[in-house]
């Protein structure tokens, strides 16, 4: 559906309707004066619409830049949504089996577990 077209106005008519909308009065310089932020004037309406996580809730994500392989990020991007998310539960998985010396293993389904690491085959001299 078209939009109706409006015909282009100056500056002049333009403010001419903004001083004749009974609706939107223009603010006087004593009012402004007055104004308050948001917050201090309603300090408890600003609290109950404030946003939070709630008790209980985990903290947020760390923003990072970090920078990857064209072709590991494709990886996780080929596989759809929520590609940040497997990046994360990937490098999650590698620093918590670091520290028990194991390895990581992506199954078909593409999850991630833990496995020993083999020992060490002895070299013959």
């Amino acid at each position: 559906m078209a939009k109706a077209k409006h015909p282009a106005l100056t500056e002049a008519e333009i403010q001419q309707r903004i001083a004749s909308d009974p609706d939107a009065p223009e603010a006087t310089d004593e009012q402004l004066a007055q104004a308050r932020p948001f917050a201090e004037a309603f300090p408890e309406l600003a609290a109950s619409i404030r946003r939070g996580r709630g008790p209980g809730v985990k903290a947020k994500k760390e923003v990072v830049t970090l920078r990857l392989d064209p072709d590991v990020i494709a990886h996780f991007k080929g596989e759809g949504s929520g590609w940040q998310t497997r990046i994360n539960d990937a490098l999650r998985m590698l620093t918590k089996v670091g520290d028990s010396g194991g390895w990581v293993h992506r199954d078909a389904d593409g999850r991630f577990h833990r496995m020993k690491r083999p020992s060490p085959s002895k070299k013959r001299a």
